[in-house]
Order: structure tokens, then sequence, then C-alpha cells
């Protein structure tokens, strides 16, 4: 009979096996809660998340943005007074725009010793029209002056953007040129530095104005059209689609050509246009503002600077050259604020087919300007040159 007892009944055995399918399912539903209860948790703090960063966004300003280039070479920047720079890294002929954005090979910042370091600053002019970096004037200069001493004692940056104006050259040299360390800056000032309008500039304008509205017409057609609204998801998604190019036909270019560019088309082949935006007050005030902040920048730096005034290339034969007074007119400007003053003019008696046009040598005319600015240089005592003949 004892034995019997201990023996547990069915309906004992049942009663435990409810009880403890009952427990179980308690603990199920304690754990489904809680797992519930932290999915909420987690949902809300990624919604407050979402709202916080659209708030900021929207605080900050921020919207779509897009990277566009024009002619591979130009990027829009984020300097308001540049508007515009070289592009790192892009395709120059044979050879790329280096990475700190100008046309030359790469420069450490700190100057090796017993190295003389020019910085040359300007437009297209000090760039360089020719397909080679090598055939523009300022490593014409960095040759000639070599070749004058023996050695690689010279090195000349040439940190020269096309279409840049006066105010732009001085804020290059500022944010950038400084930086290497130069023992002299040398201004190649071309004829049309005062002028606003930047061809370059404007197309970069309107490749961004068209990218964005190819952007806005893919939204609309697609899944996420409901989210356009969002200034968040807005920057996100155009921030991944800054290598898409605009679709052909979808640009239109507000400005074709240089107004310089277009009086010459109609006949200005004494340059009366340049002589027309010096006398304009805007134009004299740009290019009176660009001058002191050179003259800022390199006092505060304490480098010398040299203005070099390119002439127009117009054919001698056609008679004396017409803008020698506006050339006085910049020198004195320019010399009025302390800086050196180098005129090229006088060498074009000796330009013999070395223009690519009106306003750009090609690399012969490149070498005869730089051989007069290093003749000037050294009589100025502005670089480090023997005597001539020696």
């Amino acid at each position: 009979m004892a034995a019997r007892s201990l023996a547990p009944t069915e309906d004992v055995l049942r009663t435990q096996t409810l009880r403890l399918v009952a427990s179980r399912s308690r603990i199920g539903a304690v754990s489904a809660q809680r797992i519930l209860a932290r999915t909420g948790v987690v949902l809300a703090g990624v919604v407050l998340a979402l709202v916080a960063a659209e708030l900021l966004v929207r605080a900050l300003e921020l919207g779509p943005s897009f990277q566009v280039l024009h002619r591979e070479l130009f990027q829009l920047s984020a300097n308001p007074v540049l508007g515009y720079e070289l592009h790192p890294g892009a395709s120059d002929g044979a050879t790329t725009i280096n990475s700190a954005g100008f046309r030359d090979r790469e420069f450490a910042l700190a100057k090796p010793a017993g190295v003389f370091r020019i910085v040359c600053v300007g437009d297209s002019v000090t760039f360089g029209q020719p397909k080679k970096s090598e055939e523009s004037w300022p490593k014409a200069l960095e040759r000639l002056l070599n070749e004058r001493v023996g050695t690689a004692s010279f090195e000349v940056l040439n940190l020269g953007v096309t279409g840049y104006n006066v105010l732009q050259v001085a804020e290059r040299l500022r944010i950038l040129g400084l930086a290497y360390q130069p023992d002299l800056v040398l201004y190649g000032y071309v004829l049309n530095d005062p002028q606003e309008l930047s061809i370059e500039l404007e197309a970069l304008r309107d490749l961004e104005r068209a990218s964005e509205r190819q952007f806005h017409e893919g939204l609309e057609r697609g899944a996420l059209r409901l989210l356009a609204n969002s200034r968040l998801f807005l920057w996100l998604a155009s921030r991944v689609s800054t290598a898409t190019p605009p679709k052909s036909g979808a640009v239109e270019f507000t400005h074709k050509r240089d107004p310089a560019f277009e009086a010459f088309q109609g006949g200005d082949t004494r340059g009366q246009y340049f002589r027309a935006l010096h006398d304009d007050p805007a134009a004299r005030a740009r290019l009176g503002a660009g001058l002191d902040a050179l003259a800022e920048s390199t006092r505060a730096a304490g480098v010398p600077l040299a203005l070099l005034i390119f002439p127009l290339l117009l054919d001698p034969r056609a008679g004396a050259y017409p803008l020698a007074d506006v050339h006085t007119l910049v020198a004195d400007e320019a010399r009025a604020r302390g800086f050196a003053v180098v005129d090229l003019a006088p060498a074009l008696g000796a330009c013999q087919r070395c223009a690519v046009d009106f306003l750009h040598p090609n690399a012969a005319g490149a070498e005869l300007f730089a051989a007069r600015a290093a003749a000037e240089l050294g009589r100025l005592g502005l670089v480090p040159l023997p005597p001539a003949g020696r």
C-alpha cells in the first residue's frame, strides 16, 4: 500500500502539466511584452533622431548639393569669394591637376633649403592655354631662372585659374599660395581682371541648376516622391547622386562667350572694351579692392609682390600699342600699394606668331614674356641672379 501511494495519479500529472504550460505561457507573454516595449523604445528613438536630424538640416539650411564639373576641370567652391576652383586630380592634357588644386607638380608646403620659391597667381594667361602645363609662362620662368644660375635653385608654382578676376586672385593667394612660404609673389595681371563676370562660374551654376532640376524630376517619378518634402532626405539623396551628370540637352548656358571676346568679334580690334572697363567705376572699385587684399595678405606674410602687366597681343603692324595709358593707370595703382611693377608691353615688338588669341600667349609667347620678366625682376633685385654674362 505504501509503495502504491508514492506514484502520482493521472489527475495529478495532468494538473502539474497544465500548471507548467500556464507558467510558460505567462513567461512567454511577459517576454513578448518586454520585446514589444523595447522595440517601441528603439522605434521612438529612431523617430526622434530623424526628427532631430531633419530640424538640424533645416536649421543649417542644408539642401540638395551637386558636385558638377565644367570641362572636367572646374568645380564650385565653398569659398564665396572664389566661387569656383580647379578640381584636384582632374585630367589636364598629359598630366593632372595636383592634389592641392593647381596646375603643377606636387610641392611640399615647407620650402626646401637653398630654394628660392616664387608663387604665381592670375587668370587663364597664367594658367596657360597650351595643353602642356610646361608651356605656361610660370614654368618658362622657372626654366630660365634655373638655367641662369646653373642649378635647380628656383621653384615657380603656377596657381593660375582660368577666368579669375582680381578679387579671386587675391583670395587664392591668401588661402593657398602663401601657405607655400614663397620668397616672392608674381601676379600676372591681364586687362580684363577687373571684370566681374566669369564664364566658368556661370557655366558651373547652369550645370548645378540642370542637375537639381534633373534630380527633382527623377524624384517625382520615383517611389520615394512622398519624401520630397523632407530636407534631410533631399540632402542625403543629392549626395548619393553627385556623380550623375545632367542629361544631354538639359543644360541651358546663360553665357557662351566672354564680353571681351564678343567685343573683338564685333570689331573692337584696338581694345576699347578694356579701356572702358578701367574707366567703369564698379570695375575700378574691384581693382582697388583686389589690390588692397593682395597688399594686406602679402604685408602680413612679409612677402614682396610684383605685378606683371600683360598686354593685349595685337599685331604691331597695325600701329602703336593703343592701351599704354591703361597700363600706366594699373601700374600707378599697384605702386601706390607698395608693389613692384613689370610692364611686359615692350616685349610685343619681338612677338612673332606668339599668340593663341588676342589675350593668350602660346608656348613661344610664354618664353618671350618670361624672359622679360626674369630680366626685370633681376634688375629690380627681386630674384637672386648673378650679373648678366656670368
